[in-house]
């Protein structure tokens, strides 16, 4: 899969072909394989400011 389409552009038919898909979805088997292959759909943890960064953050604002 290519995240190189349009796919706001692209007719149903066309996105259920890119995906390998249909409109009933996935079978289980290939639910798991794609799990397996590509992982959860989830976004990465966001980044943790250190200690000193938020207490540097304090002073940020020149009316503080």
């Amino acid at each position: 899969m290519s995240s190189s389409y349009s796919w706001h552009a692209l007719e149903a038919d066309e996105i259920y072909t890119k995906l390998e898909t249909d409109i009933q979805g996935l079978n289980s088997d290939e639910a798991l394989k794609r799990l397996e292959q590509y992982g959860l759909n989830e976004m990465p943890p966001p980044k943790r400011k250190s200690l000193l960064e938020r207490f540097l953050l304090q002073f940020h604002n020149i009316l503080i």
